[in-house]
């Protein structure tokens, strides 16, 4: 009787355990970029690719949402074709303007 009911503790223990494995767990990701003065000209720093600000999720995770600072310095925002972050085209208008990107990430 013993063996059978831990024989059976341990079958239904396989089955719960993935289902914990699989348990939704959240994280952010930001980045932050800004309007300086180098040389006597307005340069992003840290230096965007394509003049895009970009965030990306850890180790491929999924982006579920994402949020910016300031949205009067935003000319377009889109989520990554693969669904791992977020790509910003910003608009500085001033130097010591400062843009922070968030994104809600999915492990």
């Amino acid at each position: 009787m013993i063996k059978v009911l831990a024989v059976l503790t341990a079958v239904l223990a396989s089955f719960l355990v993935p289902g914990l494995a699989h348990a939704d767990s959240t994280y952010e990701v930001s980045g932050t970029w800004t309007l300086a003065e180098e040389g006597g000209q307005p340069t992003i720093r840290p230096k965007p690719e394509d003049d895009t600000l970009n965030v990306t999720c850890r180790n491929g995770d999924h982006m579920k949402d994402y949020k910016v600072s300031d949205k009067g310095l935003v000319v377009d925002s889109w989520k990554r074709v693969d669904g791992t972050g977020v790509q910003v085209q910003p608009k500085f208008t001033k130097v010591g303007q400062t843009l922070t990107v968030t994104a809600t990430c999915e492990s």
